[in-house]
């Protein structure tokens, strides 16, 4: 949780400065990819309502490759463990209209 809050800190203060919140790094990983990743809910909410695309690809040539934010909280690190925090991410992404689910991954999964 204090995390997440320090996220949504980091998320606030970008937005005022007017920081592009889809800007991926050079493997493709956007805040939301990794906000999901991480399984922080409320950055991952508060992302959603700033209007991220939510169906940002990784294009480095690693594991991850093709995954978006609803793979990474799917089926990233911490994805073994099921979590309040998890369930509340994909149900936010799933009523995100901006959320294709069918979306194929590098390993071909969606």
């Amino acid at each position: 949780a204090r995390g997440d809050r320090a996220w949504c800190k980091i998320v606030d203060d970008a937005q005022t400065m007017g920081v592009d919140l889809n800007f991926p790094t050079p493997e493709g990983e956007t805040v939301l990819y990794m906000a999901a990743l991480q399984h922080y809910s409320l950055c991952v909410q508060k992302l959603i309502a700033a209007g991220v695309k939510a169906n940002v690809q990784i294009t480095s040539t690693s594991r991850d490759h093709g995954s978006c934010a609803l793979h990474a909280c799917v089926s990233g690190g911490k994805s073994g463990v099921e979590s309040k925090e998890q369930v509340d991410i994909i149900a936010s992404l799933m009523a995100y209209p901006e959320t294709n689910p069918c979306l194929f991954d590098g390993m071909a999964r969606t």
